[in-house]
């Protein structure tokens, strides 16, 4: 084998590389959130695969499945019970213009439970997702809920 198609393999493997990883990962992500649902009977139609949160939502039973990446904590929320839903930003002072945390709250009927607070970006612990791209999941995940809410 030549030099130059020594050069031309790994240059192909440096390209193809990466592609396979986030494959292999977002099927990881996608079976370990179907396992999860699997365990409540839930079949999500709608799910999103986040750095650091798995979520989906099965809209006949009106529940909303969230599944932490990095410790694997998963919350199972009813949505019968919640009345309200909002998106929390937090700009650090020292970092101007930049978004340094991004959660959706859900505050529920009963006042004895505590607001749940789903985290879709925090600069604390989550360095390889950008904070514009994750408040646009957040948006998105914002408008789903509500509009599950007034079913």
């Amino acid at each position: 084998m030549d030099s130059s198609t020594l050069i031309g393999l790994v240059l192909l493997f440096l390209f193809i590389g990466p592609i396979i990883y986030i494959i292999y990962n977002q099927n990881k992500n996608e079976r370990l959130l179907n396992k999860k649902a699997k365990e409540f009977d839930l079949k999500p139609v709608l799910t999103d695969f986040t750095p650091t949160l798995l979520i989906g939502l099965d809209t006949k039973k009106n529940k909303l499945i969230v599944i932490a990446t990095k410790n694997r904590e998963t919350n199972l929320i009813f949505l019968a019970d919640v009345v309200q839903c909002e998106i929390g930003t937090i700009n650090e002072p020292d970092r101007p213009g930049k978004l340094n945390r991004i959660n959706l709250l859900l505050i529920f009927r009963t006042k004895d439970v505590k607001p749940l607070e789903i985290i879709f970006h925090d600069d604390d612990y989550d360095i390889n997702s950008e904070a514009e791209e994750q408040l646009q999941i957040a948006r998105k995940w914002e408008k789903i809920i509500r509009r599950q809410l007034s079913v």
